[in-house]
């Protein structure tokens, strides 16, 4: 996930350059003299100095800090011309996403408050990839996980949990294929996304959120 949004970024970086200064790759000086900021959502897989440093070594810039989206939609904000706010006297962007809730306030040159929760929304998926995990281990007996794959059940886990919230799974609810393993032999499970499954994940499961302010 990080190494392709390094890779995308270098491209970035190099075609801003040539906009700007022209049609040339940017010399070590240029690239010396860049402070980048990168908006992007407070989860485990973004934040922290990890994913900043693997920015830092694609791009060779002098540096690279990550930034809630809040400040990202901020600047957005300032400079559209369409709802333009000021900052000049103040001005707050909030950012609620499934995951993540971001806040951005500005009183430019003199203030500035930021904050990121985790919300509760992403453990309804984890939930589910366990629950799906779990059935697999009761079927099969005790195998070694393959993060990736434990990853990709749980994006499909997300998708089918929009699916089902946004009223797209069947009354009678709608199979899903977990693949959790294919060696030394193919292990799967197959959970069935209805009613009573999503109570039993966002009500009869524990789910742990941060709550404050």
């Amino acid at each position: 996930h990080g190494q392709i949004m390094a890779c995308f970024i270098f491209v970035l970086v190099n075609n801003i350059f040539k906009l700007h200064v022209g049609n040339y790759l940017p010399s070590e000086d240029d690239r010396k003299q860049v402070y980048l900021l990168i908006g992007c959502p407070a989860t485990g897989d973004w934040e922290g100095n990890e994913y900043a440093n693997l920015v830092k070594l694609a791009t060779d810039v002098k540096e690279v800090h990550i930034v809630p989206e809040s400040r990202a939609a901020m600047f957005s904000s300032v400079s559209s011309t369409i709802n333009s706010i000021s900052a000049v006297e103040g001005a707050v962007v909030f950012d609620f996403g499934s995951s993540t809730a971001d806040c951005t306030y500005v009183l430019l040159g003199r203030k500035r408050i930021e904050f990121s929760y985790t919300l509760g929304a992403s453990e309804i998926e984890r939930n589910m990839t366990n629950y799906a995990l779990k059935e697999a281990i009761d079927d099969c007996g005790q195998f070694e996980i393959s993060p990736n794959a434990f990853i990709n059940v749980e994006n499909k886990m997300r998708e089918m949990k929009e699916k089902f919230y946004s009223h797209q799974v069947d009354r009678e609810g709608e199979d899903v294929s977990c693949r959790f393993a294919t060696s030394p032999k193919k292990i799967t499970s197959t959970v069935t996304i209805d009613n009573d499954f999503m109570k039993e994940m966002t009500e009869d499961v524990q789910i742990s959120i941060r709550r404050d302010s």
